[in-house]
């Protein structure tokens, strides 16, 4: 019997993703968070500290790859907030402006991150290291802080529009695309441009991804208590988000 034709097609989609460096972070992520789990269930069970060594290890191992992934990456995100900067007035400013606030934070964070990979590797010892370690997960953190924001604004702005939409729908259930704001600095809600169920699933990911790393990041910063059971979970998920946007970006 023949294979079935959605074989070569997922076969040729694995190989994109997997080929991408951005793919296979996020799978490496997924890993890293899900050992940080196991290591403190395991902690939190009285098992022996070799058992939980092994996955203290583990996430050690992938944090020190990926890092030495993201060496240069720097580059990438400034290119594109030189690509983004208006020439002229952007339509919906907010939004705008909340990105670019967000892309230079990574930025800074991905720098500071790159010029610490020759002490993480132990080529130079740098004495600032904690401090600059510290700093990183700020820049880090300040630049969830937009994208949270810019999320919240970008749902508020959905919402608006689907009552909008609603309440002039003939039928009073509206239809399955809105509009958001694009002209007006002033209101949440202007007449265009129309905005999908796939672009508003896209915001909705994206905004719990951010809060979700928020998490591990204040968790780092020890802005919270949370144990790093919860701090773990929120990993995976963002984690999970990240594939999945991958995925479709390698589609």
């Amino acid at each position: 019997m023949a294979a079935p034709s959605i074989q070569p097609s997922f076969r040729a989609h694995y190989i994109r993703y997997s080929g991408s460096i951005a793919g296979r972070d996020r799978i490496l992520q997924l890993i890293q968070y899900a050992a940080r789990f196991m290591a403190w269930k395991l902690a939190r069970a009285k098992y022996s500290p070799q058992a939980v060594e092994k996955y203290d290890a583990i996430k050690r191992q992938i944090i020190l790859t990926r890092k030495l992934w993201r060496v240069g990456r720097f580059i990438d995100l400034l290119n594109g907030v030189y690509l983004s900067l208006p020439r002229k007035a952007p339509a919906n400013p907010i939004s705008h402006y909340l990105t670019l606030g967000r892309q230079l934070s990574l930025a800074s964070y991905l720098f500071i991150d790159s010029c610490t990979a020759v002490d993480a590797i132990g080529l130079v010892k740098i004495r600032s290291m904690p401090r600059l370690s510290r700093m990183c997960i700020q820049l880090w953190a300040t630049g969830l802080v937009f994208g949270i924001s810019n999320g919240l604004y970008r749902v508020a702005g959905i919402l608006r529009a689907r009552a909008r939409a609603v309440q002039s729908s003939p039928d009073g259930k509206g239809g399955e695309k809105v509009t958001v704001q694009t002209t007006s600095p002033t209101s949440v809600v202007a007449a265009t441009p129309i905005v999908s169920a796939e672009e508003q699933k896209a915001v909705i990911l994206q905004l719990s991804a951010d809060i979700a790393d928020f998490h591990v990041a204040s968790s780092a910063l020890n802005l919270h208590g949370l144990n790093d059971g919860v701090v773990s979970v929120a990993g995976m998920w963002s984690s999970l988000i990240g594939i999945y946007f991958q995925w479709r970006q390698t589609a």
